[in-house]
């Protein structure tokens, strides 16, 4: 009866925050559709509307050739910082050595975002590191979606894949992997 109970005050809890969080963007949301934005916006685009200035391109230009670590890069680097193994963090993800081998060779594949996430729970990252993680793969957390805002709710609360997938399974939703 006590798992029961903590399982209840869990699930109150990630539906607390789900509801809290969804809050917050609305009101952002609100305040962010203000008549004078949209004119100034509308002005900005004006602006630049017309040929590009060689000081904007050569802006640009440079701003592309800083590349960004790939997700392949950004996540063999993070296993490194880790002190595991590749082998010790692909089980805990719940991938097979040849999925693994996959990702580490070939560059520029991308795992689905519950893979993604069961990396991040497998490394313990921090929200500001899962989110440069899920960046680097193409993915960002999106209040309209149940499961980015349980992923978000379950990092800030530290669990471990195991927790995560329970708290899942609880609230009807895909589990990790």
């Amino acid at each position: 009866m006590g798992r029961m109970k903590r399982h209840r005050e869990i699930i109150n809890k990630v539906n607390a925050y789900i509801d809290d969080r969804r809050r917050r963007v609305y009101e952002k949301g609100e305040k962010a559709v203000h008549p004078r934005d949209l004119f100034e916006r509308c002005c900005h685009i004006e602006k630049f509307s017309g040929r590009m200035s060689d000081k904007i391109f050569s802006q640009l230009k440079s701003k592309l050739a800083k590349k960004e670590e790939s997700f392949t890069e950004r996540l063999l680097r993070l296993i490194d910082e880790s002190g595991m193994t590749d082998a010790e963090v692909y089980k805990r993800v719940g991938i097979d050595r040849k999925y693994f081998s996959k990702l580490r060779n070939e560059k520029e594949r991308i795992p689905k975002v519950r893979v993604v996430y069961a990396f991040i729970f497998a490394l313990r990252l921090s929200l500001g590191e899962a989110n440069k993680l899920l960046a680097s793969a193409g993915y960002a957390v999106s209040p309209a979606r149940d499961f980015d805002l349980v992923m978000e709710f379950c990092i800030i609360e530290g669990y471990d894949i195991d927790e995560v997938n329970e708290i899942l399974f609880a609230m009807n939703l895909p589990s990790l992997t």
